[in-house]
């Protein structure tokens, strides 16, 4: 499956479940390769760590924003 439908099914997922807190880890992604869409889903806050090597795992934790009034 390549990226773009690959997010597609993880945006659906988000939308669908509503997750209060959504933690990801061993992306062996870097931070030029983490898309801009990833970085700011709309309700969130995100935070991400990055490895300075390619071999260490690194973390997404993605954060429900809360509803305050």
């Amino acid at each position: 499956m390549d990226l773009g439908r690959l997010l597609k099914k993880f945006f659906e997922w988000i939308r669908e479940e509503n997750p209060d807190i959504l933690c990801i880890q061993e992306t062996k992604l870097q931070e030029n390769q983490l898309k801009d869409e990833l970085k700011n889903i709309e309700g969130y806050y995100s935070y991400f760590s990055f490895a300075d090597k390619k071999v260490i795992v690194e973390l997404l934790h993605i954060l429900r924003l809360s509803q305050r009034k």
